[in-house]
C-alpha cells in the first residue's frame, strides 16, 4: 500500500473497528437482534466500509500483477 492508502485505511479502520467490536459483542450477547444485521451493514457503509474495501482491493490488484 502507498503511504496515502495506509493513512486512509488507518483513519477509516479506527471508526470501523470500534463499531464492529461494540456491535458484534451486542449480537453475541443477545443485546442486539440478528434481525438487525442488515441495519448493522448499513451502519458500516456509513463509516465508509466500501472505501476501505476499495483501498484493500487496489493493493491486492497491484500485488497480483
Amino acid at each position: 500500500y502507498t503511504q496515502e492508502e495506509q493513512e486512509e485505511m488507518a483513519f477509516i479502520l479506527a471508526d470501523l473497528q470500534q463499531h464492529i467490536d461494540q456491535e458484534m459483542a451486542k449480537f453475541i450477547l443477545g443485546r442486539r437482534s440478528l434481525n438487525e444485521y442488515d441495519t448493522f451493514l448499513q451502519e458500516l457503509d456509513s463509516l465508509d466500509f466500501a472505501g476501505y474495501l476499495k483501498i484493500v482491493q487496489s493493493g491486492v490488484d497491484r500485488a497480483s500483477k
